[in-house]
């Protein structure tokens, strides 16, 4: 467990234990409750906490889709147990096949987990879910109870980072923590197939993604064995059910009786071309084996930068942030138009003309130029900014580094020239390994087949399992002419 996590496990848990007051009526069920924190306290929690998530995790950058999900999340949250509740919906860019939600209205969904789904109905399937996590006050009632009798023994658990922890372990659902048992899953399921009902879609869908999340699990769990290594199953939401759960399906039953407004009317190619474009598999940041390095697949190149900083990627853009964020170093690559010196391209394309403290570097053993320009913008205002220029194959590699805290030198200079120092080129199989893949949306015709979209993709040896999990027709379904599909590129 690395340090963030406890870190983020311990206070969430102080937060629960301050939160907690006596007993109430639970807005959802109608039944008591012992020791339900307050609706403001709630709101308070999640609003701190959402903050702790934030440096888990990155926001997807894709505007169309995070307001696609919020306005689905805000219509089901209108028709849910606690309408006046504020609801915010978090796309979170991550391959963990994940949803989970915090006190508050404060819910996370992954783009890892979008990728198995097929219609907006699922995307309302899974939201609805985890706003049933939310409107019947999980977090507080699986806690107040549980902590009663072991609050101690639980803070050192968490302080110690044992995988033993009890009551904590299922306060946000499967990312930081794994889930809230079966009565209460189950109780959301009912609730979030309520909401979907309400808000017009048909409650159906909750089974649709169970099945989904199954054959997902399953296919992880055989191609673990085969690569003698622990399956990466997901242990959160609807993970408690098999596909065919007969409770399930008696609480789906229940909730196509509820009032409803009527059918909502979605067009069925709206959320798969929402999905076009939309990045498959991991984010390509992390670097391989171990070695901290940090690969990006657009520029081409890897880089170390200093430990336990948080690295943003753009398609042309790596930013990393210290911990506290009062530090940033900025990369980026621009095409040159001739051959250049990276002393010429600090002139001529950056505009700086008064330079410090300038020397040739080789990084690589490509040509490099580094020095401190004493006035120059930066995020945070006008400032000493390290620069750093390496180029290589009429392309210029920027770097700009600088500080909050100063305003008269660079503290942690050293930091950033190690950074600057540490770029290489990626070649070879690293290069590929690196490709940014994405989802591609096409419409099938008589003569596509899975095999041979596989034979197209960068998915490997799995490539036609992956292609028909993502399209809903694992393990043996076929394709229909005119049919949108899901393909990786």
């Amino acid at each position: 467990m690395n340090r963030g996590n406890r870190y983020i496990r311990t206070t969430l848990l102080i937060g629960i234990l301050t939160g907690l007051t006596g007993c109430g009526t639970n807005p959802a069920t109608g039944g008591k409750d012992i020791m339900v924190m307050s609706e403001e306290k709630e709101v308070a929690i999640g609003r701190q906490y959402h903050q702790l998530v934030m440096r888990e995790y990155s926001v997807y950058q894709d505007k169309d889709l995070q307001s696609y999900v919020q306005a689905i999340g805000e219509r089901l949250g209108a028709n849910s147990h606690r309408p006046e509740l504020t609801y915010h919906f978090t796309l979170l860019d991550s391959e963990e096949i994940n949803a989970f939600a915090l006190p508050g209205g404060y819910i996370y969904i992954t783009r890892g987990i979008m990728a198995y789904m097929n219609t907006e109905a699922e995307l309302a399937a899974v939201l609805g879910h985890e706003i049933g996590h939310v409107t019947a006050r999980h977090a507080a009632r699986k806690h107040s109870r549980s902590l009663l009798g072991g609050v101690l023994s639980t803070v050192a658990a968490v302080a110690t980072g044992s995988q033993a922890v009890g009551s904590l372990t299922n306060l946000v659902g499967g990312a930081l923590i794994s889930g809230y048992g079966r009565n209460l899953e189950l109780e959301a399921d009912g609730l979030g197939a309520e909401y979907l009902s309400r808000a017009g879609y048909k409650p159906e869908a909750m089974i649709d993604v169970v099945r989904q999340l199954k054959a997902q699990e399953s296919f992880e769990v055989e191609r673990a064995k085969e690569e003698n290594r622990e399956p990466r199953v997901y242990h959160g939401l609807f993970s408690s059910h098999p596909d065919n759960d007969t409770r399930l399906r008696e609480v789906i039953a229940s909730a196509e009786s509820v009032e409803t407004a009527g059918t909502y009317e979605s067009d069925p190619a709206t959320y798969m071309n929402l999905m076009d474009g939309v990045t498959f598999g991991k984010s390509k940041v992390e670097g391989f084996g171990g070695t901290g390095e940090v690969y990006h697949g657009g520029m081409g190149i890897a880089l170390t930068f200093p430990r336990g900083w948080k690295v943003d990627e753009k398609s042309m853009r790596l930013q990393a942030s210290s911990p506290e964020g009062d530090a940033v170093l900025v990369v980026t690559r621009r095409k040159l138009d001739r051959a250049m010196t990276p002393q010429e391209v600090m002139r001529s394309k950056l505009k700086l003309t008064d330079l410090h403290e300038g020397r040739s570097i080789q990084p690589d053993g490509l040509a490099g130029y580094t020095a401190i320009a004493p006035k120059a913008n930066s995020p945070f205002g006008e400032r000493p900014v390290r620069y750093g220029v390496v180029v290589h194959n009429n392309y210029s590699y920027i770097f700009a580094g600088a500080s909050q805290r100063s305003s008269i030198n660079i503290p942690g200079d050293w930091r950033y020239v190690g950074a600057i120092n540490s770029m290489r080129i990626l070649e070879g199989l690293e290069r590929r390994r690196v490709a940014r893949q994405n989802l591609r949306v096409v419409e099938s015709d008589e003569n596509t087949t899975f095999a041979t979209l596989a034979e197209m993709t960068p998915l490997g040896r799995y490539a036609e399992q992956e292609l028909r999990l993502i399209n809903g027709l694992y393990p043996d379904g076929e394709l229909e002419p005119g049919q949108l599909i899901k393909t990786v590129q």
